[in-house]
């Protein structure tokens, strides 16, 4: 354990001398990205939500608009579980100093068997590192109301006639 603290000590110490920042200075301040599951309509009631969030990290060169991924640069790669009622999480992303946006795509793996499904990918970019939220809306259309149709049996008045008349006798 002496010999770790040592080593960082040491790194940190040199690392000064050579008038570098110390990790974590002038670094983006730490931001949100609030994600809302509605669920509208009655899901079943083991039924499970899947949101994946990817946040992947970008650098401006010096060309307007050619913005290009960092190496190795995935901020966030989770996937969060919403119950059939739906539900708020929060995650947080701890940007560096060195990225000048991120663009994290929220995407609905898995809708719980949904009739219909809004906001199931979105893009969000931080470039203000400020919070942010996104919503994503399942919709069950509820069962029309079933009947359960009686059945019916028609009888012919001519067949009922005729089972009743008697021969007429020809002998």
């Amino acid at each position: 354990m002496t010999k770790r603290l040592l080593v960082a000590m040491i790194t940190v110490s040199t690392i000064g001398a050579f008038g570098a920042a110390p990790v974590g200075a002038g670094s983006h301040p730490e931001f949100t990205l609030t994600i809302t599951k509605i669920v509208e309509g009655s899901a079943p009631n083991d039924t499970e939500f899947v949101i994946n969030v990817n946040c992947v990290a970008y650098e401006m060169p010096a060309e307007p608009l050619r913005a290009r991924p960092l190496a190795d640069t995935v901020v966030l790669n989770e996937d969060t579980v919403f119950p059939s009622e739906g539900g708020t999480v929060t995650l947080s992303i701890h940007p560096d100093a060195f990225w000048d946006a991120i663009d994290c795509g929220v995407t609905e793996t898995d809708d719980g068997g949904a009739d219909e499904v809004t906001g199931r990918e979105q893009v969000v970019t931080f470039t203000d590192w400020e919070n942010r939220r996104v919503e994503v809306v399942n919709r069950f259309n509820e069962p029309g109301p079933t009947t359960t149709a009686e059945p019916t049996t028609t009888t012919s008045t001519a067949a009922t006639t005729a089972a009743r008349a008697t021969p007429r006798f020809t002998g």
